[in-house]
């Protein structure tokens, strides 16, 4: 194989859960943080030290972000952890990411490739 790349590796497909952001006010910042959060189980009730370590930002950076989507009711804070909230994922959207292409799979349009 030239590519180096088995052909099972090429047919790979990931489904995940991102944050809308169309409908909410919400950062690429953040929408990363908050989709490692959603997608990774580790990064789920963290402190932004331990979030930080699957990050290349310093632990402050991770606090600022974190704090922010507290705000925005993403996230929770209970003492210094930090867990999605759980009410709020109904606001996400199933993302389906194969061969490359990000294919959103939303209420309205099923399938549709952006």
């Amino acid at each position: 194989m030239p590519s180096g790349r088995s052909k099972a590796a090429k047919q790979q497909s990931h489904t995940m859960l991102t944050p809308d952001i169309t409908k909410s006010d919400i950062s690429w910042e953040e929408m990363g943080i908050l989709s490692q959060m959603l997608n990774i189980p580790e990064c789920d009730y963290v402190t932004p030290e331990q979030l930080a370590r699957y990050s290349t930002d310093p632990p402050s950076s991770v606090r600022k972000l974190l704090d922010a989507l507290v705000k925005k009711d993403f996230i929770r804070n209970m003492d210094g952890i930090y867990c999605i909230n759980k009410y709020r994922i109904k606001d996400m959207q199933l993302t389906e990411i194969q061969k490359g292409q990000v294919i959103r799979f939303t209420d309205d349009v099923v399938g549709k490739e952006e």
